[in-house]
């Protein structure tokens, strides 16, 4: 089942941010997801299997400046590693996708990491649909 974020969700997400790579505590994800749902722009989508989260994608409504109109840029997006390649993931981004359609947004954009263990993510959004289409930057402050 695919729904909306629910702040008693915070406890199901802490080995997925672990696996994701980001391992946190709960108190301080739970400030930082309050923080981020403070912008109607960022949501998140959880995907339930048996009563548990086992998945979620979190993102925001952009706009672009070198066009009219508005797309989602995928923040986050993980599976437990005990349920991939079931299909989980492809689910929580064809939600998206429909949603997206719906809501008149032009496009899905996402930014992801190099390196051999994300090489099994970039086939996935390639096979998804994704093109590469820029190179992303980061500076550090």
């Amino acid at each position: 089942m695919i729904r909306a974020f629910r702040f008693s969700d915070v406890s199901d997400l802490l080995p997925l941010y672990d696996q994701l790579g980001y391992p946190v505590g709960q108190e301080e994800l739970t400030e930082r997801l309050t923080q981020l749902f403070q912008s109607p722009a960022y949501s998140m989508l959880v995907i339930e299997v048996d009563g548990i989260v086992r998945g979620f994608l979190g993102y925001a409504k952009m706009y672009f400046f070198e066009a009219s109109g508005f797309y989602y840029r995928i923040l986050a997006l993980v599976v437990d590693e005990d349920y991939r390649h079931q299909g989980l993931a492809r689910s929580l981004m064809t939600f998206l996708a429909e949603e997206g359609r719906r809501k008149g947004a032009k496009a899905l954009a996402l930014n992801s990491g190099f390196g051999e263990t994300r090489e099994t993510a970039h086939r996935f959004y390639q096979n998804f649909g994704f093109a590469k289409a820029s190179y992303g930057f980061r500076y550090d402050l």
